[in-house]
């Protein structure tokens, strides 16, 4: 890829983190003043334990997924196989999961909270975690074609949808934690259906176990890689709650988001645009160098973004 292309790129993908965390903001002021900072607290617990299980669901094929289509790229017929024998598996065998542990809703609760009232909102969870691994994977489709506009516009669209159903639903009809996550179940099941449609129409249904099985083998590493990475960013959540209070970690968790923004405006943009082209990259004769100089860029922009 051309430099020209890699900075449109990036700039796309950059515009699509800021409106991505510029816009979940103006939800601030809905939650704050409809919604105590206690109850914030267990949204955000259940966010992070969604964002843990959606490692879980998703198999480690998110990286597989980006690099065996790379690796295609002279099979057409292989590349489609790719995506659709993926979602597939995870549509039918996610489903099986989820219901499993939606018979456990109230204990989740107890473990997470100390109590089984919220076990209503352990099931709104899951519920939404299911259709968020769908989106997420059908999504990489975009990135992996490069497709950084809709990407981007797909992405703010849905924001703009969330913040019009929390109005609804948290502000003028007051349901407070349910409202929003009744909300997050909504577009998702939207959004998920778009991308589903756009992707499938475009490389029609095909099962290939082979393929899955080497996806599978693939990405079961990096999972490890991935968790450890859970754990250094969303593990002093649950400490917090342990020895704090829910609204505290509510507090935390709004406040980590704001500190975090700076390093996603390069870490974000940088890896939507480098996971789809590293491959190709690789197997130029100057790969080895290219890939250090980049590596160096990369350490450098992120070093004076913090």
């Amino acid at each position: 890829m051309k430099l020209g292309a890699w900075i449109r790129h990036f700039l796309v993908y950059g515009l699509g983190v800021v409106l991505m965390n510029l816009l979940p903001a103006l939800l601030v002021p809905i939650y704050t003043y409809r919604v105590s900072a206690s109850i914030y607290g267990v949204l955000e617990l259940l966010n992070r334990s969604q964002e843990l299980l959606l490692l879980i669901f998703s198999f480690g094929l998110r990286s597989s997924l980006l690099t065996f289509y790379q690796m295609s790229k002279d099979d057409p017929e292989r590349r489609k196989r790719v995506y659709s024998t993926a979602l597939q598996f995870l549509s039918s065998f996610g489903l099986l999961l989820i219901v499993l542990m939606m018979l456990g809703a109230g204990r989740w609760s107890l473990l997470l909270f100390g109590t089984s009232a919220y076990r209503t909102a352990v099931l709104l969870m899951l519920v939404g975690t299911y259709f968020e691994t769908i989106f997420q994977m059908a999504v990489l489709y975009l990135q992996s074609e490069l497709r950084s506009v809709l990407y981007v516009s797909l992405f703010t669209t849905r924001a703009l949808a969330a913040i019009g159903l929390n109005l609804v639903f948290v502000y003028w009809w007051r349901w407070g934690l349910v409202g929003i996550l009744w909300a997050t179940i909504i577009h998702t099941v939207l959004y998920a259906a778009v991308v589903l449609v756009y992707m499938f129409r475009r490389i029609g249904f095909h099962f290939d176990a082979p393929v899955l099985k080497e996806m599978l083998c693939f990405g079961a590493p990096v999972m490890t890689g991935a968790f450890a990475s859970f754990l250094l960013n969303n593990g002093d959540r649950y400490f917090l709650n342990h020895y704090g209070t829910s609204a505290e970690v509510g507090l935390y968790g709004l406040g980590y988001r704001i500190g975090a923004l700076s390093m996603a405006l390069v870490l974000v943009p940088f890896g939507k645009i480098w996971s789809v082209t590293m491959v190709d990259i690789s197997k130029r004769p100057d790969g080895p160098f290219e890939l250090g100089k980049v590596a160096t860029y990369f350490l450098f922009a992120c070093t004076f973004s913090t």
